[in-house]
């Protein structure tokens, strides 16, 4: 017997239905399951993103604070030393003297001005070394 070719026709209209609903099915979970991963990623980024917008406002309040503090002690240092060492007039002509090399070999010195640079040196090593002490407890 011959095979009527409508019902061959209708046979593989019935497999192609069957494998594109089945295809539908997991393109549609697949899908549903893209969109709330993506999801997932939105809530988890908003998340982050405070938490990084807190750290940056932490670590620039340890920076507003320890630069009023390096700022604080630069002007003590720049006042005491100020106080301590009276610069001669601009009119009274008197011009200083070359220093001894040999008396500043070993490292002591007499000029206030070089003094008053190490000690912010010192101030700023200080400051600096504060700041990056507390930058690392920042989280």
């Amino acid at each position: 017997m011959i095979p009527n070719p409508y019902l061959i026709l209708a046979g593989v209209l019935i497999v192609i239905a069957a494998f594109g609903s089945g295809y539908y099915k997991g393109y549609s979970a697949e899908h549903e399951r893209f969109l709330a991963f993506q999801e997932q990623v939105k809530s988890v980024a908003k998340v982050q993103e405070a938490k990084n917008e807190s750290i940056a406002k932490q670590a620039e309040l340890v920076t507003d604070g320890v630069k009023n503090e390096y700022e604080a002690k630069l002007a003590a240092l720049r006042s005491y030393y100020y106080k301590r060492v009276q610069l001669p007039s601009a009119n009274s002509g008197n011009v200083s003297s070359i220093p001894d090399a040999s008396a500043t070999a070993n490292g002591s010195t007499s000029d206030p001005d070089f003094v008053r640079q190490c000690a912010e040196t010192t101030a700023q090593l200080v400051s600096l070394q504060a700041w990056i002490t507390k930058q690392m407890v920042v989280k």
